[in-house]
C-alpha cells in the first residue's frame, strides 16, 4: 500500500520507519526535507521511503497518516488544502493536549475531538482516530507482553475495516469502538494520564 506519513517527528519516524519495515511504500511529508532522521530513513530503506513536502506526500498517498502535534492537527490539514484529501483515508493518532503550567486541557474542548474537527474540515475523507494511545516506539512493534488493545473510532465503516487491518497485520488486536465521537474518550484518557504524570513530578 502507499502510505503517506505527514510529519517527521518522534511518532511520523516511527510509523515511516515500521510501514517501510513491513513492506509498503511511504512517502513521508516534511517541512524540511532535508532533515537528516528523514534522509536517514530513506537510506535505510532505498526504494521503500522517499521524503517530500506535506502537498506532494499526500497526492501520493492512498492512505495518509497526519502525524503532528494534536492541537495543530486541523490548522495542517487546512494549510495543505482539503481537497487534496478527497477520497483518502486518514489516520489521525494524535493527541491535542495543551498544557499551561501545573494545567493540562484539549485544545479542543470536552465536547468535541482533533478527530471530530478534522473530520469536518475534510469533508470528503475518512477520518480514522488510531495508534493515539500507544507509544511511538511500539506503534508497528507491539512486544509479547503488550495486552491492551489498539481502539480505533470512525465514521466510515470500510475506513476503521482498512486500518484496523493494517494494525492487524503489526500483531495489534483490536478493538472497534464505531462512530468517531468515540475518539472523545480516547484523548481525554490520555489528558487525563498526562494530567497524572504532572502531578506526580509536582509532589516528587
Amino acid at each position: 500500500m502507499r502510505i503517506s506519513v505527514i510529519g517527521a517527528g518522534e511518532v511520523g519516524l516511527s510509523l515511516a520507519r515500521g510501514l517501510a519495515g513491513a513492506g509498503h511504500s511511504v512517502v513521508l511529508g516534511s517541512r524540511d526535507p532535508s532533515k537528516p532522521a528523514a534522509i536517514e530513513l530513506m537510506r535505510l530503506f532505498p526504494g521503500s521511503v522517499r521524503v517530500t513536502g506535506y502537498r506532494d506526500a499526500v497526492e501520493a498517498g492512498e492512505l495518509v497518516v497526519l502525524a503532528v502535534p494534536g492541537r495543530l492537527v486541523v490548522d495542517v490539514a487546512e494549510e495543505i488544502g482539503a481537497p487534496l484529501f478527497a477520497g483518502k483515508t486518514v489516520i489521525d493518532p494524535t493527541n491535542p493536549a495543551v498544557v499551561d503550567g501545573d494545567a493540562v486541557s484539549s485544545a479542543f474542548g470536552t465536547d468535541d475531538s482533533a478527530a471530530e474537527a478534522l473530520q469536518r474540515a475534510l469533508p470528503d475523507a475518512s477520518v480514522v482516530k488510531a495508534f493515539s494511545q500507544i507509544e511511538a516506539a511500539l506503534m508497528t512493534s507491539p512486544g509479547p507482553e503488550e495486552r491492551r488493545p489498539l481502539r480505533i473510532a470512525g465514521d466510515d465503516e470500510d475506513a476503521r475495516k482498512l486500518v484496523a487491518d493494517l494494525a492487524a497485520s503489526f500483531g495489534w488486536k483490536v478493538r472497534d469502538l464505531g462512530p468517531l465521537t468515540r475518539s472523545r474518550a480516547l484523548e481525554r484518557s490520555f489528558i487525563e494520564w498526562l494530567a497524572g504524570r504532572k502531578r506526580e513530578d509536582a509532589s516528587s
